[in-house]
């Protein structure tokens, strides 16, 4: 693995274990779950830019398929609360084709309900979801 693969997997990984965490604290309620979203809001690029580093790496190396499908199921809770539905659309679409190609049944089907659940706050209705089920 080169360098640059080795940094965008570190990063990759630190940032989705903040979101996990950060997800974790805000299912808490009170304060935790406002001093969580206020944290999530504040590393949103740096997450961002680990999934995509993820993305990136799929079908290249095992830890980008790995890394992308726990990027689509950490953090749903957060996701859905603080962003518009095809944004999170985008973010759940290397999710997929990683379980896919790891033929991860259980993962595919935990990220397709994301994908629903996403399609409905798009008010789509069927286009919309023929849209993405065609990914």
């Amino acid at each position: 693995m080169g360098l640059l693969s080795t940094a965008q997997r570190r990063h990759s990984d630190y940032y989705l274990k903040k979101v996990h965490d950060l997800d974790l604290h805000y299912r808490k309620g009170g304060e935790e779950a406002s001093k969580a979203l206020t944290d999530f809001n504040s590393e949103w690029d740096q997450c961002k830019r680990g999934q995509a580093y993820a993305a990136e790496w799929i079908g290249k190396q095992d830890w980008g398929a790995d890394l992308s499908i726990g990027y689509a199921i950490a953090g749903t809770l957060l996701l859905s609360l603080r962003f518009p539905p095809q944004q999170r659309i985008e973010w759940l679409d290397s999710g997929l084709r990683a379980a896919k190609l790891k033929d991860e049944l259980k993962f595919q089907a935990q990220i397709w309900a994301q994908l629903g659940s996403a399609n409905d706050a798009l008010g789509g209705g069927r286009c919309r979801f023929v849209f993405i089920a065609n990914h």
